[in-house]
């Protein structure tokens, strides 16, 4: 899982600025880290929530700067997983999460 999670990061560092290119990459990343986790609830609820988001238009990498921003997130998570150090994993993954509803809510209401 590692090396596919950090190739991942490269990925979207080298399609920043091509917003699908990094919503694929950012799907793959993501999908990468759900199988690891081996929880097929946080996998059905993750699906769900994917569903939901793919309803809105565009991508949060559409946000100025958003996609730089959730790269260097990503290597966070990575970061703290290659150390096993869940905690640290856990604040990242949630961190990331957060702005990227503040994104979404800022470009739902700007528009």
């Amino acid at each position: 899982m590692k090396p596919v999670l950090s190739r991942i990061c490269i990925e979207v560092s080298l399609t920043l600025r091509r917003f699908s290119a990094c919503n694929n990459v950012r799907l793959h990343f993501h999908r990468s880290i759900h199988e690891a986790a081996r929880n097929q609830y946080l996998t059905s609820a993750l699906g769900q929530l994917a569903d939901s988001l793919s309803l809105l238009p565009g991508t949060t990498f559409e946000a100025p700067g958003r996609a730089a921003v959730a790269s260097n997130e990503h290597r966070d998570i990575i970061a703290a997983i290659r150390k096993h150090d869940g905690a640290r994993a856990e604040a990242a993954a949630r961190s990331h999460i957060a702005k990227a509803c503040d994104t979404r809510i800022s470009m739902m209401f700007r528009s």
